[in-house]
């Protein structure tokens, strides 16, 4: 064996020992980042039942129910129910709750209220 073939060898044997433990270093830092991905992907689905457990408690039928019973909300009726088209504009509506003040004839005030263009029907 030549001694250019013998350095060539060792020249090659150096390359590949430096390639492997470069390759080591470089698969722990994966590792570390599959076990970061890991922990991060569990917290993840704690927090998704978590969440799935107060979306559960929050809307039991009958907690939902007490709280519609102390605002004073009822179940809508058939002559509540109206078409799209029955309501109105937002404009209107807010026109329609806004009281106008004039003064009558006599003197004394008096208030006016718009209605709404679309009368509400069903009532």
């Amino acid at each position: 064996m030549s001694p250019r073939h013998a350095a060539a060898g060792l020249v090659l044997v150096l390359v590949v020992a430096a390639s492997v433990f470069h390759l080591k270093y470089v698969v722990l830092g994966l590792e570390r980042e599959l076990v970061a991905l890991r922990t991060a992907i569990e917290d993840e689905r704690w927090r998704l039942q978590q969440r799935r457990a107060d979306l559960a408690y929050l809307t039991r039928p009958d907690r939902l129910a007490a709280q519609a019973a102390q605002l004073g909300l009822r179940p809508a009726r058939a002559h509540d129910i109206v078409a799209l088209e029955g309501i109105g504009s937002r404009a209107q509506l807010e026109l329609a709750n806004t009281p106008l003040e004039v003064p009558l004839p006599r003197g004394g005030p008096g208030v006016l209220r718009a209605r709404p263009v679309a009368p509400v029907t069903g009532r």
